[in-house]
């Protein structure tokens, strides 16, 4: 793809949609710092061993850079970047909703599934990496992408800074009147509820050039 098939697209589209990737970003770093960030500080609250956690840190890794081998055979059947993209964030939005359950619902096994639940997350999210660079190089010009991408992380660090103080402080706000568990149930499902948000984002950016 060169700049010449770029500039097919329509200007003021263009425009937007680097609007709402902004806007993505933010979203997904909000979720982060809301769901992330606090996740195994909740294992711990279930009683999750020195091992759990670390497998927390590993399993979600190693999900990711299995599942990245599949994507080129499933952007073939998905036919188009976008749907993959907003495919793979929406499973990843889908997850919290079960792992904030077991927080209010605790099971012996609840720390194990968490930890399932959140590899399957991440791995998602990392399956569609290559699809989604792919999207924005057709949306973004050359010429602008080093400036947009720098700008798009500072604003993604600023959010994510941010959600992660008010979460440790919303937390230590509701604990006070329903217990810690449901305080973290509460802040994951809000970190869903940004990820649907991610992907509305997604939804309202340009396709851009056909695959």
């Amino acid at each position: 793809m060169d700049d010449e098939e770029e500039v097919k697209l329509d200007l003021e589209e263009r425009k937007k949609s680097k609007f709402y990737i902004n806007a993505d970003g933010m979203a997904y770093s909000v979720m982060a710092g809301l769901g992330d960030a606090y996740l195994p500080a909740a294992l711990v609250l279930l009683g999750a061993s020195n091992f759990m956690i670390g497998m927390l840190a590993a399993l979600p890794q190693f999900f990711g850079a299995v599942v990245q081998f599949l994507a080129l055979p499933a952007l073939r059947i998905f036919g188009s970047r976008k749907k993959m993209v907003m495919a793979s964030a929406s499973v990843q939005a889908l997850c919290w909703l079960p792992i904030a359950a077991l927080l209010f619902w605790p099971t012996p096994l609840s720390a194990w599934a968490i930890i399932l639940l959140f590899s399957v997350g991440f791995g998602a999210s990392l399956f569609a990496n290559p699809a989604w660079s792919s999207w924005v190089a057709d949306i973004v010009l050359q010429n602008e992408r080093a400036g947009f991408f720098a700008n798009r992380n500072r604003l993604m660090q600023i959010m994510l800074f941010i959600s992660i103080f008010a979460a440790g402080f919303a937390i230590n706000q509701m604990q006070l009147q329903w217990g810690v568990a449901i305080a973290f149930g509460v802040v994951f499902l809000v970190a869903f509820g940004m990820r649907v948000l991610s992907v509305t984002f997604l939804l309202k950016t340009a396709d851009g050039c056909e695959i």
